[in-house]
C-alpha cells in the first residue's frame, strides 16, 4: 500500500517525512551502474556488517596459530620488605586494647576459648574456696601481729605528720595504694611496706627521666603505676604468699639491671639443689666485689645441678629466665646501694615489668611455666567477693601511719645493732 503524498506547493520546501532519517541513503539511480556490468569484488572490498543489539557473550573463536615454545619463568626471590620492621609491631596485649588481630590470632583465640571456657568456671570455684578458707578476708581487729600496734613516739608522730606520704594520702593519691594494701593483707598477711624495706634491702627510686629537671633519686612516694604493677604482680600465685622470695627476685631484677657485684644473700628458707651451690660460691667470695656477675654464677650453679643429676626447681628455672630478660645498664650505676643506714637494691618500675615478664615467658617447652600474671589478677578481683581492708581514705592513712612508724623504729633498732 503506497502513502498519500500531499502536493507540493510551487516555492515551499519539501516536507520532511515521518520517523527518524536513513542511516544510510539510498542510492541514486543515475550514478548506479548498469545490472549488467558485474562490480569486482575481492575480500579487501568485503567489510563486515556490523550486527544488531548487544555483541556475542562468547566472542568467535581465533584462528589456531601455533604457540611459541613458552620458557619457564622463575619467581623472583622474596625480599624482605624495607618499610615493614616487625619490631616495630605491637604486643599482642597493646593489640588486645585496640581490638586489632591477625586472622591466624583470631583462630587461635577461638580454639583456646574453648579449651579453656570448661575448666574456667572449675578454677573460680577452687579459687573461691581458698580464699575464703586459706586467705580468708580480714577485719582491724585481725591485724594483731600484722600490722604493727600503737607506737608512742613523739618524734617519729612529728615525722609522719610532716612526711610526704602522709601527704601524698591526704590527697587523692590513696586508690591504688589502697588496692595493693587489699591484696597484700589478704594473700601476704603484711603490709607492702614489709616486703619493699631496707630491712629487706630494697627501696623505690623512680624511673629515669631524660628531663635534666627531674633528676634520678629514691623517693618516699610511690609513684601510681608503680602501685598498680605491683598490685598484678602480689596476686600470682607463684610466690605461695611468701614476702621473702618476692623480695628475692626483685633484688635480683636490680642486681641484674644494675651488674651489682656485692655479695648476695639469698633467703635460706628456699631448699633447692641451685641455691645449695649459689649460696657456697657466694660465701667463698667472701666480701666480694664478685668476679663474675651474679646470674652467670646462677647459671654456673644450674649446670652442676644437672650434672650431679638434680631436677631444676620452679624457682631456680624462673630465675634464670629473669637474668636472661634484663639488659645490664651501660656505664657505672648511679642507683644507691645505702639508705638509712642499710644496704640496698633501688627497685624501679622496669624492674616490676621485668618480673611479670619473667612470669609470662613461654618456656623450652615451647609453653609458659606459669599462669599469665593479668589472668591471675583478673581471677582475684572477681573471686574476692567481699570487699577487704582498708576501706576508705581514713584506714588506709591510719593504716599506713601505724607501718610506717613501725618501719622507721625498727630501721633505727637495725642500725643501732649493727654499730654495737
Amino acid at each position: 500500500m503506497t502513502p498519500n503524498v500531499a502536493e507540493q506547493t510551487p516555492g515551499t520546501p519539501a516536507k520532511r517525512g515521518r520517523g527518524r532519517p536513513r542511516k544510510t541513503p539510498l542510492p541514486d539511480p543515475a550514478e548506479s551502474e548498469p545490472a549488467s556490468q558485474p562490480s569486482a569484488v575481492t575480500p579487501e572490498t568485503i567489510t563486515a556488517k556490523r550486527g544488531r543489539g548487544r555483541p556475542r557473550k562468547n566472542p568467535l573463536p581465533e584462528p589456531a596459530l601455533p604457540e611459541p615454545a613458552q620458557q619457564p619463568v622463575e619467581a623472583p626471590p622474596k625480599l624482605p620488605s624495607l618499610d615493614h620492621d616487625s619490631s616495630n609491631e605491637k604486643p599482642p596485649h597493646k593489640r588486645w586494647k585496640e581490638g586489632k588481630y591477625t586472622k591466624e590470632e583470631k583462630e587461635y583465640q577461638r580454639v583456646m576459648w574453648q579449651a579453656l571456657k570448661a575448666n574456667m568456671l572449675d578454677v573460680r570455684e577452687q579459687s573461691i574456696k581458698v580464699l575464703e578458707a586459706v586467705k580468708r578476708p580480714l577485719e582491724e581487729a585481725d591485724l594483731e601481729g600484722i600490722i604493727a600496734l600503737e607506737i608512742t613516739d613523739a618524734e617519729l608522730e612529728r615525722q609522719w605528720d610532716e612526711s610526704p606520704e602522709n601527704e601524698a594520702l591526704s590527697s587523692s593519691g590513696y586508690l591504688r595504694p589502697m588496692a595493693a594494701w587489699k591484696i597484700c593483707l589478704r594473700k601476704f598477711r603484711c603490709s607492702p611496706l614489709a616486703i619493699i624495706t631496707p630491712l629487706r634491702k630494697l627501696v623505690y627510686e623512680q624511673t629515669p627521666s631524660n628531663s635534666p629537671f627531674y633528676p634520678l633519686h629514691v623517693s618516699p612516694v610511690w609513684g601510681q603505676t608503680f602501685w598498680a604493677q605491683l598490685s598484678i604482680l602480689l596476686t600470682h600465685p607463684v610466690w605461695m604468699g611468701d614476702a621473702a622470695v618476692l623480695a628475692m627476685f626483685l633484688q635480683f631484677a636490680v642486681i641484674c639491671r644494675t651488674d651489682d657485684r656485692r655479695v648476695w644473700e639469698t633467703p635460706t628458707q628456699i631448699a633447692c639443689p641451685v641455691f645449695d651451690r649459689l649460696r657456697a660460691a657466694l660465701r667463698n667470695a667472701e666480701d666480694g666485689p664478685l668476679p663474675v656477675p651474679v646470674r652467670d654464677m646462677l647459671r654456673t650453679a644450674m649446670q652442676e645441678t644437672t650434672e650431679a643429676g638434680y631436677l631444676h626447681t620452679p624457682y631456680s628455672r624462673l630465675l634464670r629466665t629473669l637474668g636472661g630478660l634484663i639488659d645490664a645498664e651501660e656505664g657505672e650505676s648511679t642507683s644507691p646501694t645505702v639508705s638509712q643506714g642499710l644496704e640496698v637494691y633501688a627497685v624501679q618500675m622496669r624492674d616490676l615489668r621485668k618480673v611479670v615478664e619473667a612470669i609470662d615467658a613461654v618456656g623450652p617447652e615451647g609453653y609458659v611455666d606459669h599462669v599469665p600474671t593479668q589472668m591471675t589478677y583478673e581471677n582475684y578481683m572477681a573471686c574476692r567477693i567481699t570487699n577487704d581492708i582498708p576501706r576508705g581514705r581514713d584506714q588506709i592513712v591510719r593504716l599506713f601511719r601505724r607501718e610506717w612508724i613501725y618501719q622507721q623504729k625498727a630501721i633505727a633498732d637495725r642500725v643501732a645493732e649493727m654499730g654495737q
